[in-house]
């Protein structure tokens, strides 16, 4: 019976190498392709816009759908489960909650990024938050969530919820935060992945977890890419160097910056109460039919093994570009 349990663990592993697969080996392609080019090509070639089309397309286009085709081959579990429905207040409270954990692990994240690299690497997401805004909305705010909620906690938590609801809160959240591929986003993508399995478990409502995802990733990515656009690359190397003089330049939009950068403050530090305030009522729950399963048989099969040494490898890769 173990061996059935762990042969489904190992196809969801399986599912997420083929997603990893078709995703960096499709982005060769169409850099090959690129790098193939005229000269007079060479400045479309190596636009923002361009580059984030070859980093999202592969994936929300050809990877992610042949991984929820695979993903959706895998048995139901037939477990009795009492939903529950969350006002909007109720999803805007987590929402706030997952402020203080982005920040923290994003600390985190950078902090042993710039260890291990000795100060060298960077974080790739960064160099496309400030390139074409419409198409970062299309893919950060509706087709990256859509797809990543679709994946990571409708699918994976619907074919391990049998299990046991921290197994799939806990599986959810692992994959999750290692899908992306580098040590900066990795600990802020486990630690909210958490939150949004941990809602979609007790809801099992799609659209609950899709909506927080896309609200982090607008307040987050899309509104400071808006103002860091409005400022100017001047003013934000003067924003770096403290340059007073460049600085007077643009002052109205300083202040708007300044605004932006102290409402999201406040909101991280009402996340941080709320989540002091609700932290006994984070419970998880036995469901009638429930197996209960090792670590052992969810992480250490053939599937997840090889998911986790292809993601260890494109870790320290990414430390080294």
């Amino acid at each position: 019976m173990e061996k059935s349990h762990k042969k489904i663990f190992s196809k969801i592993g399986f599912s997420l190498v083929v997603i990893i697969l078709l995703v960096y080996g499709l982005q060769l392609l169409t850099g090959a392709v690129l790098g193939m080019m005229p000269k007079g090509a060479e400045r479309i070639s190596s636009s923002t816009t361009v580059l984030m089309l070859l980093t999202f397309l592969p994936q929300y286009v050809v990877a992610f759908p042949v991984g929820i085709m695979m993903l959706k081959k895998l048995p139901d579990p037939s477990i009795c489960h009492s939903k529950e429905s969350y006002s909007i207040a109720e999803l805007v409270k987590y929402g706030l909650m997952c402020l203080p954990v982005m920040f923290l692990g994003n600390i985190v994240g950078t902090l042993l990024s710039n260890i291990f690299s000795a100060g060298q690497a960077t974080n790739a997401i960064e160099s496309l938050i400030t390139g074409n805004v419409g198409i970062e909305f299309i893919f950060m705010v509706i087709l990256a969530p859509f797809f990543e909620e679709y994946v990571f906690r409708k699918l994976i938590i619907d074919k391990t919820l049998g299990y046991g609801e921290k197994t799939a809160i806990l599986l959810s959240a692992v994959t999750f935060g290692l899908i992306h591929g580098n040590l900066f986003q990795f600990f802020y993508a486990f630690g909210i992945g958490l939150i949004f399995a941990y809602i979609y478990v007790k809801t099992e409502n799609f659209f609950y977890s899709f909506g927080l995802h896309a609200f982090i990733n607008f307040i987050g990515g899309i509104v400071p890419s808006l103002l860091l656009k409005a400022l100017g690359q001047d003013s934000i190397k003067a924003l770096e160097t403290m340059d007073l003089t460049a600085l007077g330049e643009n002052a109205e939009m300083l202040a708007i910056y300044g605004v932006y950068l102290i409402i999201y403050y406040v909101l991280m530090i009402t996340g941080i109460i709320l989540l002091i305030k609700n932290r006994k009522k984070f419970s998880l729950e036995s469901k009638e039919g429930e197996t209960a399963v090792t670590a052992k048989t969810v992480y250490l099969n053939p599937g997840m093994l090889v998911f986790f040494c292809m993601m260890v490898v494109i870790f320290i890769f990414m430390l080294m570009v």
